[in-house]
């Protein structure tokens, strides 16, 4: 069961399309003129400044007295979860911000696992990354602090451990996004922190856990083919659909066929805000229905342990269906090992595309309500108790799949995907029949539209269509067509 995630992981590109957010949309919405400092924050957060304006969950962290009480400035937090927040505490201060460690150390060695330390001498800023239990619960911590004018800032970034993974990258966008006040000009002395290379790093501190990036690691070569058409060439890239920054760069072949390419062609537009609107519209119930209403009550009491396993409130996505959950709980999943739906391949190209000075023409193989109408077309209650059961993927798991698509790894990609799950169970074969073999049937009839016109194709989709014996390039095999891998 646990090789069912890394079905959902490469067929469906809607499973991310709903996770995805417009990164552009970043407004500066507050500022402090009198302490210098403003912070802007996504649209997808929310923003405190005061009691009066904080959350209830918030409230009682703003207090009458901030240098006594160490009352926050500020306090974001993403919505609807309530599981991760930023927080900014000022407080007037002359002395250096290297006598910061002094706590770091002493906290050290109270059962805090510090992960990452550095002292940036250039900024004289500390960064420090650490995890701790409180409660029985693992939480995870970045702290950030810096000395300006006497006031000394510090900014703390927190969440859940397993959550971790999935807000990182986000709090550091907001960390870059902090301007201080110089004069009359706002200056963004932490933009770019994290891809700083520390000048000084603190010997004392005992690091755990920190493995060190190999940044003259091996392109990745994934699972690419061109086929030569009547006037023209397409290449099919197999995808991932929620990936890692580890993914990439991309081999120079795979690059140069798309840039030599007409048109972009995608299993459905997952950066279109349309699209997007569109899957959730369709995954919602119908008559104000909740899914407690619609499922069994031991299959409703797995998805809400398992819900708020992630540190997430059902409430928020009781209206939606038993097949979109399946979706929700797989990202999750996924994002709590550390992938996520921006580095999917899909969403790279599109976005490469969206930035190029000449635009490509966007194509899709399919539509939305075919692929929403193949996913309620299944037993839902079965389709989702065996998505809660297929979560007991581990990360090396996944990672093995990540690491055979980047070495082109055929024959492993369909062991993993295949050869245990198939001749399994009859519903395992139903499934498969319904959301893989009948989809590649349908798509290949379209790439085969492709392959007459004229213009090269770039095509992109699920790396299991192009894997096995009922694959679409045994179809166009048939049809007399003559695939070449790429490596």
């Amino acid at each position: 069961m646990k090789k069912y995630i890394f079905f959902l992981l490469i067929l469906f590109i809607f499973l991310s399309s709903g996770f995805t957010q417009d990164k552009n949309k970043i407004d500066f919405t507050y500022y402090n003129d009198s302490l210098g400092i403003g912070v802007s924050f996504p649209e997808t957060w929310e923003l405190y400044t005061s009691k009066e304006n904080a959350d209830d969950f918030f409230k009682d962290q703003f207090k009458a007295n901030k240098s006594k009480d160490e009352s926050p400035l500020f306090i974001g937090t993403k919505i609807p979860q309530k599981t991760v927040f930023v927080r900014c505490l000022t407080e007037k201060t002359g002395s250096a911000v290297l006598d910061y460690f002094q706590l770091l150390y002493s906290m050290n060695s109270r059962g805090i696992e510090v992960l990452e330390a550095k002292y940036i001498e250039k900024k004289d800023t500390v960064f420090w990354k650490f995890q701790t239990v409180v409660n029985d619960l693992s939480l995870q911590f970045i702290e950030i602090l810096t000395i300006k004018k006497k006031n000394a800032f510090r900014v703390g970034f927190w969440t859940y451990t397993q959550l971790y993974p999935m807000y990182e990258e986000e709090f550091q966008k907001i960390i870059q996004g902090i301007q201080f006040k110089d004069g009359n000009k706002w200056v963004a002395d932490w933009n770019q922190l994290f891809s700083l290379v520390p000048e000084n790093n603190i010997d004392f501190v005992k690091l755990k856990g920190v493995e060190k990036q190999d940044t003259a690691s091996e392109k990745s070569k994934g699972i690419c083919y061109k086929i030569k058409g009547k006037k023209n060439n397409i290449y099919l890239l197999g995808s991932i659909h929620i990936g890692k920054r580890e993914m990439y760069p991309l081999a120079d072949a795979i690059e140069n066929a798309f840039t030599a390419s007409k048109y972009l062609a995608v299993e459905i537009n997952a950066g279109d805000k349309e699209t997007s609107n569109t899957l959730l519209l369709k995954a919602t119930l119908p008559d104000n229905k909740t899914i407690d209403k619609v499922i069994s009550g031991s299959l409703y009491s797995r998805l809400k342990s398992k819900i708020e396993d992630f540190g997430l409130q059902i409430d928020y996505f009781k209206q939606y269906k038993a097949w979109f959950f399946a979706s929700i709980l797989t990202v999750y999943n996924l994002m709590s090992l550390g992938y996520l739906p921006e580095y999917g391949v899909d969403l790279y190209f599109l976005n490469k595309n969206a930035t190029a000075e000449k635009l490509k023409s966007i194509v899709e193989l399919e539509t939305i309500a075919q692929q929403v109408n193949t996913m309620e077309s299944i037993d839902q209650e079965t389709f989702l108790s065996f998505t809660l059961l297929g979560l007991e993927a581990s990360k090396q798991e996944v990672e093995d799949i990540i690491l055979a698509w980047k070495t082109c790894d055929i024959k492993k990609m369909e062991k993993i995907i295949f050869k245990d799950s198939y001749n399994s169970l009859p519903y395992i074969n139903n499934l498969y029949d319904t959301l893989y073999y009948k989809r590649n049937i349908k798509m290949a009839e379209k790439i085969t539209t492709y392959l007459e016109d004229t213009g090269d194709y770039f095509i992109i989709l699920g790396a299991g269509h192009l894997l096995g014996e009922k694959s679409i390039l045994k179809i166009l095999e048939k049809k007399g067509y003559k695939p070449e891998l790429f490596f």
